[in-house]
């Protein structure tokens, strides 16, 4: 130890390992935190820290594991719980030094828990007759086993690697064997009946014993806030369920904490869990959907999301035109001026310029050009009405017979006075 005081790295996790097992002072609190913001979000560790880049290691995990075990603090819980379910997705794959250290440091005789595989997984058989299912024990240890079916109770036991047979005679309803061990399995039974020479299967189907969760599964808050959910997880099985695990998906896992990381569950009832989101209210604005898990030997997921949104609005210093003002090249006479920020020019209640007196001048124009144009529609309908009328006046009339024949006789005679 006094070799490894004088010579731990920040950056190696086995030595954080090391000194948080065996130093009791402050440090122990040290290298807690740091093996819990050096964790993976998938639930390992590397053999380095994750500023470094780095592949999984199942024997640091389970060193990690081991030594959080010693904190009962629901952050060292939390990181527990995810590091054992990445340990048991992983057990199959692990060389035999790893997989020594996962059952000796983990996964104890103790807490090995039974594997039972039944066939078939759901019986559809007539109504009275009788059915088998076969109970195969494939986990490391001999088990117990209790079948109830329709009030009936059926006790067996079965050797590592072996199997047993149960039977019943079928009910009249559909209905479920449930297999209890230090685990539960429910099997669906239907039932077919004879109708008319047809067979049926009834649409009353029970509901299988199970766990699952109820309550808010979505929240919106700021992101300088944190909130609370309260969800209800149930077992509505006849049997209790011990250390059910509670586990919060990656992808939720920066932004929601649980109150509690591992819970037992008396048969037929409910429990409060309550979701801690945002606790130190410091996670950036977004959207995180992801999933609570509760695992026994019956699965629940609850999925959630949550939207965070930002609480900082922009700052920026109010300008002239925030005020209801004018940036001026040249302010108008007697317009006030203000120290309002511009851009560029002065800022003032209006702008005398260029640009704005031929806006004058235009919109003058514009809103005479009606009055002249009416003026100019009178005159020249009044010049094309005289027009007319002067020609009607000097156009010839038109002469009879009788008066044509007394212009000629006043010719005749005019001409005989000449003579």
């Amino acid at each position: 130890m006094q070799w490894l005081e004088k010579n731990k790295n920040d950056a190696i996790t086995q030595h954080q390992i090391f000194l948080n097992l065996f130093k009791k002072d402050s440090y122990s609190s040290y290298s807690t935190d740091w093996l819990i913001n050096n964790q993976a979000l998938d639930g390992y560790w590397q053999n380095t820290s994750l500023s470094l880049k780095g592949n999984a290691d199942a024997f640091s995990t389970a060193l990690a594991i081991n030594a959080l075990s010693l904190h009962a603090e629901n952050k060292t819980i939390a990181a527990i719980v995810r590091a054992r379910e990445w340990l048991l997705q992983e057990l199959a794959s692990l060389n035999r030094g790893d997989l020594a250290a996962a059952l000796y440091f983990v996964f104890p005789s103790s807490e090995i828990k039974d594997v039972v595989a039944v066939t078939p997984a759901a019986v559809k058989v007539r109504s009275g007759e009788r059915f088998e299912l076969l109970d195969e024990n494939k986990g490391l240890r001999s088990l117990n086993l209790t079948a109830s079916y329709a009030g009936i109770l059926q006790s067996i036991s079965i050797e590592k690697d072996n199997f047993r047979r149960i039977s019943f005679n079928a009910t009249q309803e559909n209905s479920f064997v449930i297999l209890s061990y230090s685990g539960i399995y429910n099997v669906p039974v239907f039932v077919i009946k004879i109708i008319q020479g047809q067979e049926t299967i009834g649409l009353n189907v029970t509901a299988l014993p199970a766990i699952k969760f109820s309550g808010e599964n979505e929240k919106s808050i700021l992101e300088d806030e944190s909130t609370q959910i309260k969800l209800k997880l149930i077992n509505s099985n006849p049997k209790e369920l011990k250390d059910v695990s509670l586990l919060v998906s990656k992808e939720l896992y920066r932004i929601l904490s649980l109150d509690r990381y591992k819970v037992d569950l008396p048969a037929n009832s409910e429990i409060e869990i309550l979701l801690i989101v945002n606790e130190n209210a410091s996670t950036l604005p977004g959207i995180y959907e992801g999933e609570i898990t509760a695992s026994d030997t019956i699965t629940a997921k609850f999925p959630i999301r949550i939207e965070v949104l930002s609480s900082r609005e922009e700052q920026r210093e109010k300008d002239c035109y925030d005020y209801g003002y004018q940036c001026c090249e040249q302010p108008a006479d007697d317009a006030q001026t203000f120290n309002y920020s511009c851009l560029s020019g002065i800022c003032a209640e209006q702008c005398k310029g260029e640009g704005d007196e031929e806006q004058q001048e235009t919109g003058a124009k514009s809103r005479v050009s009606p009055i002249v144009l009416i003026i100019l529609a009178v005159i020249v309908a009044s010049i094309v009405l005289l027009i007319v009328l002067n020609r009607r006046r000097k156009k010839p009339k038109k002469e009879g017979i009788e008066e044509i024949v007394e212009k000629i006789e006043g010719r005749q005679l005019k001409g005989l006075e000449k003579i």
